[in-house]
C-alpha cells in the first residue's frame, strides 16, 4: 500500500510537471488536492493563488522584465516584451499564448511595411473575414453617380503647390488652412486638424459623405484623391449605410506605435523622434488627458485621412469637443517644453512647427481604435515622405 508520503511526492511532481508544461488548471488542482495531505499547507495556498495569477489572462504576470512564466520565454525582446504584456488586451495574450503552444516564431520580416504588427494582422485578419460575409450579404449598385453628388472631401492645404497636383472634382473642395478661422488654434501648430474646430462651414447641407485629406495627397501616397470615383473602395462606402460603420482612409497601422517603448515601428515609438526621454509616459499620461483607452493591437486610420458617413464623422468632431481635446493639447504641449526634444527634431523646423498636430495624430488614431469601425485603406505611403529632405522641400512652399 502506498503510504501518504509516497503518494503526496508523486501529486508534487505531476503538479510541478503539469507546471512546466503549461497545463495551468490541472496543476492548481492539484495543489488544491495536496492541501487535503496537511503537509506544508501554505505552500500549496501560495501556489495556487500564484498560479490563479498565472493563468489570469486579463493582467499581466510579471512584476518586472525578464524570464515570463506564463509564456515560457524572456520578455526582453522588440516586439515582445514586458511593455507590451503589461498593455496587452486579454486577446492579444491568448494569442500569444497560442502561439507559443504551437510553437509559432513572432519575428518581424524586413519586407513588411513600417505598420507591421503580429497581433494587429492577426485581428485584422478576422475582421476582414467578417467583412467579406458582410460584403456577400450586400446588394451592390453599380452606378454611384449620384451618391458621388452627395459626397464633399476636403483637400486641406496651405500652399498653391499642393493644390496645384489635385485636378478639380466636384465631390473635392479645396480648402487653404490659412484662411480658416479655428480661433487661437488656427496657427499650422495644429496642421490639418485645425478643420475640425474651424468656425467655417466646410460642407454644404446636402452632403452625406463627408471627407477630411491633405491636400498634399497626390504627392504623399500612391493613389490619387482626384481618383476617388474610380475607387473599387469608393463603390462599397457609397453602397453602404451610416449604421455599417465604414470609413475610408489612406493607410492603416496599430496604435502602438504611439505609445509602446519597443513597438513594430522600427522598435521604438513615434514619439521617441521627437523627445529625448519618457516617452512612454508621455503618451499614456497624454491618452489619460484625453479620456481613451490603450487596449487594443487593431488597424486603424493613419495620418488623420478619413472618409465616411457624415454621422460616423461627427461622432469624432462632438467627442473633440466635449473633451476639449484642443485645450488639452495646447496645455500639454507648453507643459512638457522644449528641454526633452531631440536633435533632429529641434533642427527640422518642417516638424517642430507642427508638434500639436502630432498630438491630434495620436488623439485621431486611438479614438477610432476604440470604435467599432471597419476601416478600409485605400493607399500607401510613399517611402520617402517623412525624411528630413523632403521636408525642407515643403519648407519652401507659399
Amino acid at each position: 500500500m502506498i503510504d501518504k508520503n509516497s503518494k503526496y511526492q508523486f501529486y508534487l511532481k505531476s503538479a510541478t510537471d503539469a507546471e512546466k508544461s503549461g497545463k495551468i488548471s490541472y496543476a492548481i488542482s492539484l495543489h488544491k488536492q495536496m492541501i487535503t495531505f496537511g503537509i506544508d499547507d501554505q505552500y500549496h495556498k501560495d501556489k495556487i493563488t500564484e498560479l490563479e495569477n498565472l493563468n489570469n489572462l486579463d493582467i499581466c504576470c510579471c512584476s518586472k522584465p525578464g524570464f515570463c512564466p506564463r509564456y515560457n520565454v524572456d520578455m526582453n525582446g522588440s516586439l515582445i516584451n514586458h511593455d507590451w504584456c503589461k498593455n496587452a488586451a486579454t486577446r492579444d495574450r491568448q494569442l500569444f499564448l497560442q502561439y507559443k503552444k504551437n510553437d509559432i516564431t513572432i519575428t518581424k520580416d524586413e519586407k513588411e511595411d513600417r505598420h507591421w504588427c503580429i497581433f494587429a494582422k492577426q485581428h485584422q485578419k478576422l475582421k476582414d473575414e467578417r467583412f467579406q460575409e458582410y460584403l456577400k450579404n450586400k446588394q451592390f449598385y453599380s452606378d454611384i453617380s449620384e451618391k458621388l453628388g452627395r459626397v464633399t472631401i476636403l483637400s486641406l492645404g496651405h500652399s498653391e503647390q499642393q493644390f496645384r497636383t489635385i485636378k478639380d472634382k466636384k465631390y473635392i473642395k479645396k480648402v487653404n488652412l490659412n484662411k480658416l478661422d479655428a480661433g487661437k488654434y488656427s496657427t499650422n501648430d495644429w496642421s490639418e486638424s485645425r478643420a475640425f474646430i474651424c468656425k467655417d462651414k466646410l460642407f454644404p447641407d446636402d452632403s452625406e459623405y463627408w471627407g477630411f485629406t491633405t491636400a498634399s495627397w497626390n504627392m504623399k501616397y500612391d493613389t490619387n484623391i482626384d481618383e476617388f470615383h474610380n475607387w473599387e473602395n469608393t463603390r462599397i462606402l457609397l453602397n453602404s449605410k451610416q449604421e455599417d460603420k465604414i470609413i475610408l482612409c489612406a493607410d492603416i497601422f496599430c496604435p502602438c506605435v504611439w505609445i509602446n517603448n519597443r513597438s513594430c515601428f522600427h522598435g521604438h515609438n513615434v514619439w521617441s523622434s521627437i523627445y529625448k526621454r519618457n516617452t512612454v509616459q508621455i503618451a499614456k499620461t497624454f491618452l489619460k488627458l484625453i479620456k481613451l483607452e490603450n487596449k487594443l493591437h487593431i488597424h486603424t486610420p493613419f495620418s488623420q485621412q478619413l472618409i465616411g458617413h457624415r454621422d460616423n464623422l461627427e461622432k469624432y468632431l462632438l467627442y473633440l469637443k466635449q473633451e476639449d481635446v484642443f485645450g488639452k493639447i495646447d496645455w500639454y504641449v507648453k507643459k512638457l517644453g522644449k528641454s526633452n526634444f531631440t536633435k533632429l527634431f529641434m533642427r527640422t523646423k518642417y516638424n517642430n512647427t507642427r508638434l500639436n498636430g502630432y498630438f491630434m495624430e495620436m488623439t485621431t488614431c486611438f479614438w477610432f481604435a476604440n470604435q467599432d469601425y471597419y476601416f478600409l485603406p485605400t493607399t500607401k505611403l510613399q517611402n520617402d515622405w517623412y525624411t528630413e529632405d523632403k521636408g525642407k522641400e515643403r519648407l519652401k512652399w507659399k
